[in-house]
């Protein structure tokens, strides 16, 4: 292309009309030195017109330096995002290793407490009956601790677990397992689908276990037919309240506080603690109900 003269008839074009879709924009061009190079440009078109005629000025601008930094600054985006992609490539391998590790931690907790179950069901054949009713009763808190690590081994989340899927279960398999009241007791049961993180989940667990084993054990003496209620509902400001009761013979809180051997209320109480939760409980010979309310973890 022949730069000089394609400049002078653009000229002689505008300075004529004093009309182009240029007139007041910045446009950006290629120039030609005379050593031939080509080399990028910048023109800033005006016009005016007085008494004495039209006039068209133009100011021209070397850009090379500002481009050579616009193509540095594309150079180092490309590296960038380039380096990027490999470093999520290597968290995510990193990501998938540590839950792969994670899981196996929780699968291996759970067997080691089944062993430590095993062998204190082993050592209570070897007691009498009274022992022995005591062993069980470690071996149930045992057996809720090893539930969630199985949940959490199984599921796809690795510190939340469903309320439904761990608490709904754990609760029939302590009914299930008194052959003496489990074709007896009803259970009607109402939960939210959503999920609690590790360390509160645990404790609700292990007091729920509490509280169906106080009622199996006591509510009941002469194993007759019975129903235990359990629900939680989600209020505002990440609040919940658990309800559970039974409609058994209930009994005097106090009384059986002062009992050295009433170490199920001692466990719920501290449960309840470790939730940062409140506690109210009425007990009458038509039953007995528990409110715990307590705050869910953002």
């Amino acid at each position: 292309m022949d730069y000089q003269k394609g400049y002078l008839e653009g000229f002689n074009r505008h300075s004529t009309t004093v009309k182009s879709r240029y007139i007041g924009q910045v446009i950006e061009l290629e120039g030609k030195r005379k050593t031939g190079e080509i080399f990028p440009i910048e023109i800033n078109l005006c016009s005016w017109e007085t008494k004495s005629g039209k006039y068209l000025s133009g100011i021209i601008r070397d850009i090379s330096k500002r481009k050579q930094i616009e193509q540095q600054i594309i150079d180092l985006k490309e590296e960038l995002e380039v380096r990027v992609d490999k470093r999520t490539v290597e968290l995510e391998k990193a990501n998938d290793e540590i839950r792969v590790l994670l899981k196996e931690m929780h699968h291996r907790v759970k067997n080691n407490l089944q062993i430590v179950s095993s062998l204190l069901k082993l050592q209570a054949g070897t007691t009498d009956e009274k022992v022995a009713r005591i062993f069980q009763d470690c071996q149930d808190r045992i057996q809720a601790m090893a539930f969630i690590h199985e949940n959490l081994y199984l599921k796809e989340s690795l510190s939340e677990i469903s309320i439904k899927e761990y608490i709904e279960p754990l609760v029939k398999d302590r009914i299930r397992a008194n052959t003496k009241l489990r074709d007896k007791i009803k259970l009607r049961i109402k939960l939210p689908d959503v999920k609690f993180n590790i360390d509160t989940m645990l404790p609700i667990g292990l007091l729920l276990n509490e509280l169906v084993t106080n009622t199996l054990k006591h509510a009941y003496p002469n194993q007759e037919v019975g129903i235990i209620k359990l629900n939680i509902k989600i209020r505002k400001g990440n609040q919940a309240e658990l309800n559970y009761s039974d409609d058994g013979v209930g009994f005097l809180r106090e009384k059986v506080r002062d009992n050295p051997n009433a170490l199920g209320l001692v466990l719920i109480d501290s449960f309840v603690m470790q939730i940062d939760g409140s506690m109210e409980v009425n007990s009458t010979k038509g039953g007995t109900h528990y409110t715990i309310k307590f705050e869910i973890p953002s």
